[in-house]
């Protein structure tokens, strides 16, 4: 039996000017990363694993009332046995702007199986992505001045099947 913990976090801080008809402007962007993932291996029989990923970014232009955040918490499952690989992933998304704006959290799952044929150099595969058939994503913002509303499209449901060779 064999396992393993990994923490990592990581910051980043990038400031950008820009001018739009004259007026300049000047924004920045932080964001905080964070995952802690571990993994189990039992003598080669089966290797089991997981992550969480947290990221965290604001984007405020300075001067002006107007900042957007996202918000991305993601999941991740693995499973291996021999030739088989099976992956479930699921992210869960959220907006919000100017401190008054918001989106209701969307969750998009995938999931994905892989299995090595006996000459280990051909695989073959099964992905199925947005299991819950989301849609699209809304976000609604406000401001003294504003209401505003984006929706931005999200690829339907589908089911893919994968066959990938090494030469």
């Amino acid at each position: 039996l064999s396992s393993s913990l990994k923490i990592k976090y990581s910051i980043t801080k990038n400031i950008a000017f820009n001018e739009v008809q004259e007026i300049k402007s000047k924004s920045q962007i932080i964001k905080n990363d964070i995952s802690v993932s571990t993994g189990t291996a039992l003598k080669g029989l089966f290797n089991f694993g997981s992550a969480i990923e947290l990221s965290h970014s604001v984007n405020k232009t300075i001067g002006v009332s107007n900042s957007f955040t996202y918000t991305n918490l993601r999941q991740k499952v693995i499973y291996r046995k021999n030739k088989f690989k099976s992956n479930l992933t699921s992210n869960i998304f959220n907006f919000s702007a100017n401190n008054s704006g918001f989106s209701k959290p969307t969750i998009i799952v995938d999931i994905d199986f892989n299995y090595k044929l006996k000459s280990g150099r051909v695989v073959l595969g099964l992905v199925f992505n947005n299991i819950l058939n989301k849609v699209n994503l809304d976000i609604n913002s406000i401001d003294a001045v504003a209401f505003s509303n984006f929706s931005y499209g999200i690829i339907p449901r589908y089911l893919m099947l994968t066959a990938s060779i090494r030469l």
